[in-house]
């Protein structure tokens, strides 16, 4: 499946706008992110000192240029914002924290990751809906 004009142009906007531009991605549709969680409709992958990623959606969901499907392509890239602090967090787990309770840890830092990157994905959709919009405006004037 191409990928649609929307999203191209979204997903450009949205780099530029979190300051990724130095990370190498990788977007790919698929027909499931997640056969062990179906409710799942992205998933980001990444090599933090290469500052390299894949980004997986949902092809179905991506279709049309919803406030939904915006926002998750924001969600997914917001992953990246948090990459470094979330490798050097398991580094440190993984040398200062008892065997037994890393998981635990781990669990915890992951909850935490994914409420912030959901509440800083909501928060961008407004301002780079306005990027975008005045980029279009000043394409028409």
């Amino acid at each position: 499946m191409k990928f649609p004009k929307w999203l191209v142009e979204y997903r450009r906007e949205a780099v530029e706008a979190l300051g990724l531009q130095a990370w190498e991605i990788t977007w790919e549709l698929v027909d499931q992110v997640d056969a062990d969680t179906p409710q799942t409709i992205g998933r980001t992958t990444w090599l933090w000192p290469y500052l390299q990623a894949t980004i997986a959606l949902e092809k179905g969901y991506v279709v049309e240029p919803t406030t939904k499907a915006k926002v998750l392509v924001l969600h997914e890239l917001c992953h990246l914002v948090f990459a470094g602090s979330c490798d050097a967090f398991a580094t440190t787990v993984n040398e200062h924290v008892r065997k037994g309770s890393r998981r635990l840890v781990r669990q915890w830092h992951s909850d935490a990751t994914e409420h912030c990157v959901v509440r800083l994905s909501r928060a961008l959709y407004p301002l780079v809906e306005l990027r975008l919009a005045t980029k279009k405006g000043k394409a028409k004037g």
